[in-house]
């Protein structure tokens, strides 16, 4: 296996909004995305796909909450852990 480039990417694919909890929870996500694939409510062939860059979604968080964007990602995973998901439900009277 080699290691990793600067200029490599990666890239998480799947239809699950868990995979975003997952690309979160990792230490380095500067070129790192979820593709999601394609709308199924749009029209066959007119269907955007989407892709997350979790970066973005870093920058966001900084935005917001400047210089506590690392307490308010694993704030934002815990809370969204909280909520449920597939492998966990969710932990009553979190709501």
């Amino acid at each position: 296996m080699r290691s990793k480039q600067s200029s490599d990417s990666l890239i998480i694919v799947g239809g699950d909004a868990d995979l975003v909890l997952q690309g979160l929870s990792s230490y380095s996500v500067r070129d790192m995305f979820v593709f999601a694939g394609r709308d199924r409510s749009q029209a066959v062939g007119n269907a955007p796909s989407l892709v997350l860059s979790l970066w973005e979604v870093v920058r966001s968080l900084e935005r917001m909450f400047p210089g506590e964007s690392k307490v308010a990602r694993v704030d934002l995973l815990i809370v969204m852990i909280m909520n449920g998901n597939d492998y966990l439900p969710k932990v009553r009277g979190s709501g």
